[in-house]
């Protein structure tokens, strides 16, 4: 009985994620507004604010939404470029150029480590 009891709340927030999921996915529109905020963060005149606003419009119109249920893609000239969950817009590139980084620093760390462990053994030889 409490195995059966585990597993129907398993289930239970399991169906209650994947409902969260559906619920919350952006749409077009939330994706026009988050590339208006942040290609014009920066701006601090109306003329390069008007500038990059109908650049990111641009942007927008250009890029086609793909719902696959539980989270959104727009894809760009056939590439995904964005990733929309729970009510978030995740970029393909920043997540690329974070995870290369952290590629960077790994081999970095493994690198010294190596160097460390050489010259170990140089002063025992």
């Amino acid at each position: 009985m409490m195995s059966f009891m585990k597993s129907f709340i398993i289930l239970l927030l399991f169906v209650a994620l994947g409902a969260a999921a559906y619920f919350t996915r952006p749409t077009k529109d939330s994706f026009r507004t988050f590339i208006e905020e942040n290609t014009t963060k920066d701006d601090h005149n109306l003329v390069s604010q008007a500038i990059d606003k109908a650049k990111a419009d641009y942007f927008a119109n250009d890029c086609e939404i793909k719902d696959r249920y539980l989270w959104v893609s727009m894809q760009r000239q056939g590439k995904t470029v964005f990733t929309g969950a729970f009510a978030h817009w995740f970029s393909h590139e920043e997540v690329k150029k974070q995870l290369q980084q952290d590629l960077d620093k790994a081999k970095d760390k493994a690198k010294d480590g190596m160097d460390a462990v050489e010259h170990h053994l140089e002063k025992k030889a």
